[in-house]
């Protein structure tokens, strides 16, 4: 079991900046940063 957390704790590593990246994307197509 120790080993599937490790595993899983490796995937998320990967995966989390681009699921970030997809989330930051979508809010500023849904709210379009103000011109500064």
């Amino acid at each position: 079991s120790d080993l599937l957390l490790v595993a899983r704790a490796a995937v998320n590593r990967l995966e989390y900046p681009a699921l970030e990246q997809k989330f930051t994307d979508a809010c500023r197509k849904l709210n379009p940063p103000a011109p500064v």
